[in-house]
């Protein structure tokens, strides 16, 4: 395992783990991001209760990965420009990449934060 790393340079190890680690990231605020979403109506109009709901997307959402593949993946690196990657130094590829997923992140927090903080009116009584 060693000798697969061993003819990179520093540097584009640092970068390399601080890509999982951005895509790690990603892929756990994603996740709550999608929560939050899939959760709302169902919580909202007491069709199921909060637990059991945030339960059930969780597996579902972890089907959807072991079962649906890469697409979102895939999606997302056809977001960069192939022409750029094409000729393209590895700092600068790794520089997209970084910025792709910084972008990401911010969209998801960006969009999930001020949707906690709304009021809501008292959901209906039954």
């Amino acid at each position: 395992m060693i000798d697969l790393f061993s003819g990179l340079d520093a540097w584009v190890l640092v970068s390399l783990l601080l890509a999982l680690a951005f895509v790690l990231a990603f892929e756990f605020i994603n996740g709550f991001h999608d929560t939050a979403n899939a959760v709302a109506t169902v919580i909202y109009t007491k069709a199921m209760p909060p637990h059991l709901a945030v339960f059930f997307s969780g597996v579902f959402n972890f089907l959807g990965v072991l079962l649906g593949g890469v697409g979102v993946a895939y999606a997302i690196v056809h977001l960069l420009p192939v022409e750029l990657l094409i000729n393209v130094n590895t700092g600068h590829g790794l520089a997209m990449v970084f910025s792709l997923l910084a972008a990401a992140i911010t969209w998801n927090l960006g969009t999930w934060a001020p949707g906690t903080s709304v009021s809501r009116p008292p959901a209906p009584t039954r």
